[in-house]
C-alpha cells in the first residue's frame, strides 16, 4: 500500500502529514498540529501520554506513516484493511517509541555540576524515593518496643548473639539478630548486615554459607545487626516491597542508636544480592551510614527486566530513576560495589552492564571531588560477598575494634594477643569436634569429606590427622588417647603394600581401587610423611608418629621402582622426591643413620 506509485489522494495525504513531530503536542485530548480530520474521527486518533522516542517524541517518519494510514482511512471510507493496518502501525510505533523512551528518560537523573547542586538534587531524590516507596510520605517512627527473643554466647568467636523483635511500623514487628563483642571498652562501631533472597538474619549472625561476612564482622569486634528482610509478601497498603524492606532496615539503625554500646557516628552497611539492593536504598536514604558495600547488585533497570523476579520494581521507579541515580545519593561517602565474573547472565548482573552503571556513579562522586571513594571491586568469583575492598574502608572509617588494635601498655598488649590466641585455639577445637563427630565407630577412621566416606592417605592422613593431633597437643591433651587409637586403626586397616597405605572405603569396608598401584601408593606415603607425620614430630617430639614415619620411609625405598646410575629412586617427579627429602632430613636429625 505504501510502496510503488501513490494515488493522487495518497500523495495529497503525504504532503498534508509531513509536518514535523515538534509541531504536535499532547493536551489530554486528540493530537493537534497534525493533519486535520473530521470531529467524528478525532477521538479515534487519541493516544495515551508517553515519552515518544529517545527525546520524548515519536520520530517524524513514524508519525507520517501512522498519519498516512489514518487519513487514507478517512478518505477511502474506512475499509477493514485500513482499520487493521492502522491498529498494527499504531501499536508498533508506540511500542518502539515507548521502549526507547523508557531506556533514556529519567526525570530524576543525576545531572548536577557543583557540590551545591548535587546536595540539592540528593534532597529531592530522597524525597521522591520515599514518596514512591513508602506510601507517599515519610513514615512515622513509632516506638521500637524491643523484645528479647533469645540469646547465646559464641565463646570461640568472642561475641554474644541476641535475637530481638522490633516494631518498625504500626502493628508490624521485625526479627533482628544483634551480635555484640563480649569484651567491650567504650562505644563500638556497628554494621548493618543484610541477607539476600531466601536468607535470614540468623544466617548472617551465624555466618552460614553465603552470609559468612556477618560472623566475620562480629569476630572483628564490630556490633552487627541483621534483620529478617521480607521476601515477597506486602503488609503495608500503598507501600512497595522494597519500601518495606528498606524501612525495616532503617529502623534497625534507629535501634543501634539506642544502644549505649554503639557509637552512632560510626555505622556501616553491607549486603549481598537482595541485601546489596537494600544496602543501596538504606545508604541512599539515611546519611547516618558512613561506609557502604553493595555486593552482587550493580545493574540497570533495563537489565533487571531480563528474567528477574519483579519484587525489585515499584510504580514510578523507572520513570524517575535508574539505579546509578540511587547510588549517587550516597556520594561522597565511601562506596564499594562488588561484581563477579561468574555472575548469572544475561538475567543476572553482567559485568559490562555493571561497568556502565558504575561510570555514572563515579561521575556523581567526581562532582564532589571524591571519585576515589567509589570503588568497583570486579572479582573472579560468582554471586558472592568478597569484602576485600570493604575491610580496609571499614577499618579506616569506623575504626579497628579490639582485639585487633595494638595497645601501648605492655600488659594490655599481652592480654590482646592472649585473646587472639584464645579465639584461634577455640576455633580449632570447634573444627576438631566437628570432624570427630564424623568418625566411623567401626573403623575409628573419619571421611575424606562429608560427602566422600573414604580414607585417602594423602588427604585424611597427611592433612587432617596432624591437625587433630596438634589441636589436642596445644588445646585438649585429654583427647590424646582417642587420637592414638585412630593412628593405630589407620596402620592396621589401610596398609596395603607392606606398611604402605592405600585408599580405603569406610562405607564399603574395602579398597577403593581393586588392585594396588605402586606409584600411587608411594605418593600416598610420601605425602603422609611430609605433610602429616613430619610436622607432628617437629611439634610433639618422639612418639608413635615418628615410628610410623620411619617405617614408611624404609618401605618407600624398599619398593623404589625407578632405576638410575646412582641406584633406585621411589619416583621420577620432584614432588614425591621433595616430600621424601624433607622427611629424611627430620629423621636424620633425630636418628642419624647413614642411609638417611
Amino acid at each position: 500500500m505504501v510502496s510503488g506509485s501513490l494515488e493522487p489522494a495518497d500523495e495529497w495525504l503525504v504532503r498534508r502529514t509531513s509536518a514535523p513531530p515538534s509541531a504536535m503536542s499532547w493536551s489530554g485530548g486528540p493530537l493537534v498540529g497534525a493533519a486535520r480530520a473530521s470531529p467524528r474521527h478525532s477521538a479515534r486518533r487519541r493516544l495515551a501520554p508517553a515519552q515518544y522516542g529517545p527525546r520524548g517524541r515519536i520520530a517524524g517518519r513514524d508519525w507520517r506513516i501512522l498519519q498516512y494510514f489514518t487519513l487514507r482511512r478517512d478518505v477511502q471510507g474506512g475499509t477493514t484493511v485500513a482499520r487493521t493496518l492502522l491498529f498494527l502501525c499504531t501499536c508498533l510505533c508506540l511500542a518502539a517509541s515507548l521502549a526507547a523512551g523508557s531506556q533514556t528518560h529519567r526525570s530524576m537523573r543525576f545531572n548536577a555540576r557543583t557540590p551545591e547542586e548535587a546536595r540539592a538534587w540528593q534532597r529531592q531524590a530522597r524525597q521522591k524515593l520515599v514518596a514512591l516507596m513508602m506510601g507517599g510520605r515519610a513514615p512515622e517512627r513509632v516506638p521500637l518496643e524491643p523484645r528479647v527473643v533469645r540469646s547465646e554466647r559464641n565463646v570461640r568467636g568472642g561475641y554474644e548473639i541476641f535475637e530481638r523483635s522490633l516494631v518498625t511500623r504500626p502493628n508490624h514487628r521485625v526479627r533482628a539478630w544483634l551480635s555484640m563483642p563480649m569484651r567491650r571498652s567504650g562505644p563500638l562501631p556497628a554494621v548493618l548486615a543484610i541477607h539476600g533472597h531466601g536468607g535470614t538474619g540468623e544466617q548472617i549472625a551465624r555466618g552460614t554459607g553465603l552470609y559468612w561476612y556477618g560472623r566475620a564482622l562480629a569476630e572483628m569486634g564490630y556490633v552487627v545487626i541483621a534483620p529478617d528482610v521480607g521476601s515477597h509478601t506486602l503488609t503495608a497498603p500503598g507501600w512497595s516491597l522494597m519500601g518495606e524492606r528498606t524501612w525495616d532496615a532503617i529502623r534497625c539503625l534507629d535501634y543501634l542508636e539506642t544502644r549505649p554500646e554503639v557509637d552512632r557516628r560510626r555505622i556501616g552497611v553491607c549486603g549481598l544480592s537482595l541485601g546489596g539492593e537494600t544496602t543501596m536504598y538504606v545508604a541512599a536514604l539515611d546519611e547516618r551510614v558512613r561506609v557502604v558495600d553493595s555486593s552482587g547488585w550493580l545493574t540497570t533497570v533495563a537489565n533487571m527486566k531480563n528474567g528477574h523476579c519483579p519484587c525489585w520494581n515499584f510504580p514510578g521507579l523507572e520513570e524517575h530513576f535508574d539505579f546509578s541515580d540511587i547510588f549517587a545519593c550516597i556520594a561522597p561517602r565511601p562506596l564499594v560495589c562488588e561484581i563477579g565474573d561468574r555472575e548469572r547472565a544475561p538475567g543476572g548482573f553482567p559485568i559490562d552492564i555493571a561497568r556502565e552503571a558504575f561510570q555514572e556513579i563515579r561521575a556523581a562522586y567526581a562532582v564532589f571531588g571524591a571519585e576515589e571513594k567509589a570503588i568497583l571491586d570486579h572479582h573472579p568469583y560468582g554471586h558472592v560477598f568478597v569484602g576485600r575492598e570493604f575491610w580496609g574502608l571499614l577499618h579506616s572509617r569506623l575504626g579497628v575494634p579490639d582485639p585487633w588494635r595494638r595497645q601501648a601498655s605492655p600488659d594490655a598488649e599481652a592480654l590482646r594477643r592472649g585473646e587472639i590466641a584464645r579465639r584461634c585455639f577455640a576455633r580449632a577445637l570447634g573444627v576438631f569436634e566437628g570432624w570427630w563427630a564424623l568418625r566411623d565407630p567401626h573403623s575409628q577412621l573419619f571421611p575424606r569429606r562429608t560427602d566422600q566416606p573414604v580414607w585417602a592417605p594423602q588427604d585424611n592422613a597427611a592433612d587432617m590427622l596432624p591437625f587433630l593431633f596438634l589441636t589436642s597437643h596445644y588445646v585438649a591433651p585429654e583427647r590424646y588417647p582417642e587420637l592414638i587409637s585412630t593412628l593405630s586403626a589407620e596402620r592396621s586397616i589401610t596398609s596395603r603394600l607392606g606398611p604402605l597405605p592405600d585408599w580405603w572405603s569406610i562405607k564399603d569396608r574395602a579398597w577403593v581401587y581393586p588392585a594396588p598401584d605402586v606409584p600411587r601408593i608411594l605418593f600416598n606415603a610420601a605425602e603422609y610423611c611430609k605433610d602429616g607425620l613430619n610436622p607432628m614430630t617437629e611439634a610433639m617430639g618422639r612418639g608413635p608418629w615418628l615410628d610410623r614415619m620411619e617405617e614408611l620411609m624404609e618401605a618407600i625405598w624398599a619398593h623404589a621402582p625407578i632405576k638410575t646410575d646412582h641406584g633406585m629412586l621411589p619416583a621420577s617427579d620432584t614432588e614425591v622426591l621433595g616430600d621424601i627429602m624433607q622427611a629424611l632430613s627430620r629423621l636424620y636429625a633425630i636418628r642419624p643413620k647413614p642411609e638417611y
